[in-house]
């Protein structure tokens, strides 16, 4: 069985197994499979992933992406024709870039099935 990292920012589940935890990567799982306590080894790909890598703020004049260091796994991402055609969108990225510097796991969890699916995409590419 995969040892999982918790995610912190969803709320646990009861059921008539007792408390399930959310993972990072969006399954629950039962205290006995979480692996180990303080959460810094997991042989899951996805939640490993999202846990070590820490974030990277890339400011061009035409675009605006946070990802991941490592693996560069888009987080968010925008071009200058999105913030031209709706400006409205400008707090948005000042709001991810600030939570980029002071709650990167949160943002990581805002954004992630965008995250996953490129993840996953990449994962499987290396493994031809």
């Amino acid at each position: 069985m995969k040892n999982h990292l918790i995610n912190h920012y969803k709320p646990t589940k009861q059921t008539e197994l007792g408390t399930l935890y959310p993972t990072l990567c969006g399954k629950y799982i039962s205290i006995h499979s979480m692996g180990t306590m303080d959460n810094t080894e997991s042989d899951c790909k996805i939640c490993r992933a999202l846990y070590i890598n820490p974030l990277e703020i890339e400011i061009l004049p035409e675009e605006i992406t946070v990802k991941t260091i490592r693996d560069g796994i888009e987080v968010v991402h925008w071009v200058e024709d999105e913030w031209k055609e709706d400006p409205t969108i400008v707090p948005n990225i000042v709001n991810a870039i600030n939570m980029a510097h002071t709650e990167p796991d949160k943002l990581i969890h805002v954004n992630f099935k965008h995250m996953a699916s490129q993840y996953e995409i990449r994962w499987l590419a290396n493994m031809k």
